[in-house]
């Protein structure tokens, strides 16, 4: 997941508080991470702890939503925000109607 957003181990390390090395031995399965450390790195990958830990909800995640997602992967962060905002402007919208 932190390759596909671009992320070095440094840059991942700062964004959720850990050293270079913390990554690396978690990536590698030579270290568990606790509660604390799941959660920094799911609010540094944007994404949630399930996600990281493999768990998914199949029966009610929605095919198109899941092909949606699909199309995300690798855009940047910046992109990603501008998609955010348009579908809160469609929301916006919805709701005024």
């Amino acid at each position: 997941m932190r390759e596909r957003q671009g992320l070095s181990q440094s840059e991942l390390g700062k964004r959720a508080g850990l050293s270079p090395a913390a990554i690396s031995q978690l990536e590698n399965g030579e270290r568990r991470p606790n509660f604390t450390t799941l959660v920094n790195l799911s609010q540094a990958l944007r994404t949630t702890p399930d996600a990281l830990l493999g768990v998914t909800t199949q029966e009610t995640e929605e095919p198109g939503l899941k092909a949606l997602f699909r199309k995300l992967e690798g855009l940047s962060s910046k992109d990603i925000d501008a998609v955010r905002s348009f579908v809160a402007y469609l929301k916006h919208q919805r709701d005024r109607q």
